[in-house]
């Protein structure tokens, strides 16, 4: 795809390493992929270049130094057409240009990620329809973060999302997939920007990156610093947070280069509560046509006390060595240590009244946590030949630990003297801001877990002829946690984790596949409203069948399309309030991707994903047969960037998001409605002095659309932020 698809929209379908990157986003329609197919004469025709001399935008300089990535996990370093797997990459462009701050602002546009958070807490996702597991998904170059760490977007380069079962990628992981974070990197000219931004909704935020290479390239090091504030705790949503990370790279010898990287986040932010009507006057509660919604609340209300926060304290540091031996051999060893300091709190409120009374309240926090986790691989990357076959073969070892030093948690709800308006708003509609409670000394520690994870794993990928390949691969996994509840049985699991795949490329840019995969994943834990709350399940097992289609046509077509069907052990909450592990998710769809460049000026994409959930196997006959809490049909967005003619420094850009609805619970016996949201923008490039500089005005939700982001804990509604604009100015100093 042609490069400038990148630099105006940033997502695409990642190749890796060893050629220029591909994009591959996506259309939402039949109709638009119609149009782009009748356009396809117009791909032949030579464009007319503007003879008008048009400004730089404030883009950053190339890597210092060119290295593997460890974004396929056990594929190792492959080209996008030599991987059979789904696999999404967002840049630094289309994280500046939606305003993202966390991923959860940049996944909303990739057809197969819900949202899955809990209020204000922390970022989290459904992605194929399964919650994530944020103990393994979220991942740094291929490495384990702690949990609950929402990593700053200014200090990463990209966002890759590789769906699928990841068991053989990296280990005990989620079935609907991996989210990796790419960090940026020291550049080979010097490098410095200011980032100013404010917003509708009193949004202030100042960031800076700053890079230098010295001694003739040999050293690099890449600085990106800054602070955000969003309101003073007394609405909705605000927050505070501040980072700072560095990045050096260290080129020891032509062969050998060591990187480096360290970071610290810490972050505020009010503990936004989900919302759950009293549904105590329907006839059938299990009917989901009476299925009762919370009343429309004021959105810069501030629903949960403006004194409880949920903070976070986030320390990473990170090393990669990487040693070409020779011209087909490379091995790359690489270690971090992630830790995250937690002060978490919770807000629920139940058995909302149509005038905004809350029925019920608890407040639900724990204090002085520690999730650490720290892990080690090393693997080795080459190519050879056995007679008429070539074999691309990736092969290491891995091992990481995890911990978890929990508290007793505070616990205070409305009862037994203590009143609703006592640790809460009381009403949504007019809510009011009890008094500061005191909840005494911090607890002593609960339980301490432990989780302990190696594995070798090798993949070979073989060419047959210049049509045929063929992809195989396997994982071996010693698994161990401990404690991981104050009552928890131990678990140990040794599992064999096979992958294999068929590849047939009929021409050079054109490649379908065929692929079969198994993963496994920690185990589920109750909701905190469960008869056995907070208890885990046993870990779980997953199966993947896969189809897929990817083509490059004349670099101005891009399109990708993938038929998956992934079978996984269900956990869910019974009738009877039970959380229990019986029967199998069954999740079966298609994602279609599509980006092309109409004009020289003008290039749409979109996406659009379909997904049919079941829930089978089940001794709970209210559940059998019914579709995933959260997991809408229907996902998709459409957009397009035009730049005008007669501004040649001027863009203008929109993206239409769509979400369908989604069950409120196993037994679905209610939905969150759908939604479609706008977003917009207007991005200007100019120079003040010698400085490069960019003006962007960017709008979200510009309908002022009332919506539900996402539902969790069984019927728990996240409302959605309401409209904001806005304003940034980047300055290259």
């Amino acid at each position: 795809m042609n490069k400038s698809i990148n630099k105006y929209f940033g997502v695409l379908q990642r190749n890796l390493p060893r050629r220029s990157v591909k994009k591959n986003a996506v259309t939402l329609s039949s109709h638009l992929f119609l149009s782009v197919t009748f356009s396809a004469s117009l791909f032949a025709q030579e464009v007319k270049k503007d003879s008008t001399t048009i400004l730089q935008e404030v883009i950053i300089t190339a890597p210092l130094n060119k290295s593997f990535e460890v974004n396929v996990g056990g594929f190792g370093s492959k080209d996008v057409m030599d991987v059979p797997l789904t696999i999404q990459t967002y840049g630094t462009k289309n994280i500046r240009e939606m305003s993202a701050r966390t991923v959860r602002d940049v996944l909303i546009s990739d057809p197969s990620v819900q949202s899955s958070s809990y209020g204000g807490g922390f970022d989290n996702f459904r992605l194929r329809g399964f919650a994530m597991d944020n103990f393994n998904t979220i991942r740094r170059d291929g490495l384990t973060l702690a949990p609950h760490y929402d990593v700053p977007l200014e200090l990463i380069e990209r966002v890759d999302v590789l769906k699928g079962p990841s068991g053989f990628l990296y280990g005990f992981n989620s079935p609907g997939g991996t989210i990796n974070y790419i960090p940026k990197r020291p550049t080979i000219k010097p490098y410095n920007s200011l980032t100013l931004q404010t917003s509708t909704l009193q949004d202030y935020y100042a960031a800076i990156d700053h890079s230098m290479s010295l001694l003739n390239g040999k050293i690099g090091y890449r600085l990106n610093a800054g602070m955000e504030k969003v309101g003073n705790f007394n609405h909705f949503g605000d927050l505070e947070r501040r980072y700072i990370g560095l990045a050096t790279d260290f080129k020891i010898s032509k062969k050998a280069l060591l990187q480096v990287n360290a970071d610290w986040a810490w972050k505020s932010a009010m503990s936004d509560p989900l919302l759950r009507a009293d549904q105590s006057s329907r006839i059938d509660p299990l009917d989901p046509t009476t299925f009762i919604l919370p009343p429309k609340i004021d959105r810069r209300d501030a629903l949960s006390p403006s004194w409880y926060r949920h903070k976070t304290e986030a320390y990473n540091i990170e090393a990669k060595f990487d040693y070409t031996l020779n011209e087909h051999w490379t091995s790359i060893t690489q270690a971090n240590y992630s830790q995250v300091n937690r002060h978490g709190g919770y807000v629920d409120l139940f058995n909302i009244q149509p005038n905004g009374d809350i029925g019920h309240a608890d407040l639900y926090q724990s204090r002085g946590e520690v999730f650490s986790t720290w892990s080690l691989q090393s693997y080795l990357a080459g190519k050879f030949s056995t007679g008429t076959l070539k074999h691309d073969l990736f092969t290491g070892v891995s091992h990481k630990q995890f911990r978890d030093k929990s508290p007793y948690w505070d616990f205070v709800e409305s009862v037994n003297g203590i009143s609703v308006s006592d640790i809460s708003v009381g009403n949504i509609l007019n809510p009011i801001q009890p008094s500061r409670w005191d909840f005494g000394a911090e607890k002593e520690i609960d339980f301490k877990s432990s989780i302990q994870e190696s594995s070798v794993f090798a993949s070979d990928l073989i060419t047959l002829n210049p049509k045929f390949q063929v992809l195989l691969g396997g994982r071996y996994i010693w698994y161990k946690a401990r404690n991981l509840s104050a009552v928890a049985a131990p678990q140990d699991k040794n599992v064999f984790v096979p992958t294999g795949a068929l590849i047939y490329r009929p021409f050079k840019n054109l490649m379908s596949y065929i692929s079969y995969s198994r993963g496994f994943e920690k185990g589920d834990y109750a909701p905190f409203n469960a008869n056995n709350a907070n208890q885990p399940t046993d870990a779980i097992a997953s199966t993947q069948y896969e189809v897929g289609l990817k083509m490059d046509f004349n670099k101005r077509f891009n399109l990708g399309m993938a038929f998956y069907d992934v079978k996984r052990d269900a956990s869910y909450l019974n009738i009877a309030n039970d959380f229990v592990s019986n029967g199998k998710f069954h999740h079966r769809g298609i994602e279609l991707n599509t980006t092309t460049k109409l004009l020289q000026s003008l290039t749409l994409l979109g996406n659009i994903a379909y997904m049919d959930t079941e829930l089978k196997e089940v001794t709970d006959l209210t559940a059998l047969g019914k579709r995933t809490e959260g997991a809408p049909r229907w996902k998709g967005t459409i957009g397009a960037r035009y730049a005008l003619s007669f501004l040649p420094n001027l863009a203008i850009d929109c993206n239409l998001n769509y979400m369908g609805d989604r069950p409120v619970d196993a037994q679905n016996s209610g939905f969150i409605p759908s939604y479609t949201l706008l977003d917009a923008g207007i991005s200007y490039n100019t120079k003040i002095g010698k400085s490069a500089t960019m003006f962007r005005l960017h709008g979200r939700n510009l309908t002022d659309k009332y919506y539900y982001s996402g539902v969790y804990y069984s019927g728990g509604a996240e409302i959605g932020r309401t409209r904001e604009i806005f304003l940034t100015a980047q300055f290259r100093l």
